[in-house]
C-alpha cells in the first residue's frame, strides 16, 4: 500500500437501522453537493490562485469542509487525499501529467476530482464526483473513468509533492472567505435536495439532520 484510504462503506442490508441507510445516501449526496458548490463558487472569478493549481486548492478546501461537515451535521465524513497519476485520453489527443502530483478526494462513497477541468484545455470536463468502487480499496491498483469520448485513468503514487504548494500550506484562516462562499453554496443545494427529497416522498435526512439544517437559517 503506497498510502491509507478510507475504507468503502459497504451497502446496508434489509436488517440494518434506518440511521445506516440514511448515513449511506447522505454520505455520496454530500460530496456531490460540495463538490458542484466549489465549482459554483469558483467559476464566479474567485481566485485561488493559478489555475492550473485548482486541483491543489480543490482538495485542500474540500478536505476541509469535510471536516467542518462532519461537526455541523454529526456524523463523519472521512476523506483521503490521493496523490495520483493521471491521463486524458480525448479522440486521439493524449493528454498525460507522469510528473508531481494530481490529487483525488477519497471517501467511503465516492471518489472526487474537482481540479482536472482546469488542468485539462482539450475538452470541457464535468465535476467528477463518482461513486466509489467497492473493489478499488488498494492505491496499487489504478482507476479509469470512461464517458462516451473521453477515458481518465488515475495510477496512485506516494510522491506528495502537492504538499510544498502555497495553496495546501494556506491556513484554514487564510481560505475562510473562499471557504464561506462554497458553504453558502452547499448550504444552498443542501436546501435544494432536501425539498425535492421531501417532495417526492423519500427523505434522504433523518429528523435530526433535518432539524440541525433549520436551526442554522437566518431568522
Amino acid at each position: 500500500m503506497l498510502i491509507e484510504i478510507e475504507p468503502p462503506m459497504a451497502a446496508p442490508g434489509p436488517f440494518h437501522s434506518i440511521y445506516r441507510h440514511t448515513l449511506y445516501r447522505n454520505m455520496l449526496a454530500a460530496v456531490e453537493d460540495l463538490g458542484a458548490a466549489w465549482h459554483n463558487v469558483i467559476d464566479d472569478n474567485v481566485d485561488v490562485g493559478d489555475p492550473a493549481d485548482r486541483y491543489i486548492a480543490a482538495a485542500r478546501l474540500l478536505r476541509m469542509l469535510c471536516s467542518r461537515h462532519r461537526k455541523i451535521y454529526g456524523h463523519a465524513l472521512p476523506v483521503t487525499v490521493l496523490p495520483c497519476s493521471v491521463a486524458v485520453l480525448h479522440n486521439c489527443v493524449d493528454i498525460r501529467w507522469d510528473d508531481g502530483d494530481h490529487l483525488l478526494l477519497v471517501t467511503g462513497r465516492a471518489v472526487a476530482d474537482l481540479g482536472l477541468a482546469a488542468r485539462c484545455p482539450i475538452t470541457p470536463i464535468p465535476t467528477l464526483v463518482i461513486e466509489r468502487p467497492l473493489g478499488w480499496a488498494d492505491t496499487a491498483e489504478f482507476l479509469m473513468v470512461r464517458t462516451d469520448d473521453v477515458t481518465i485513468t488515475y495510477v496512485a503514487h506516494d510522491r506528495h509533492t502537492y504538499r510544498r504548494n502555497e495553496l495546501w500550506r494556506r491556513t484554514n484562516a487564510a481560505w475562510s472567505d473562499v471557504a464561506e462562499r462554497v458553504q453558502r453554496e452547499y448550504d444552498r443545494l443542501f436546501a435544494e435536495r432536501l425539498r425535492r427529497d421531501w417532495e417526492g416522498g423519500r427523505p434522504r435526512t433523518g429528523p435530526a439532520l433535518a432539524a440541525s439544517y433549520e436551526a442554522r437559517q437566518p431568522g
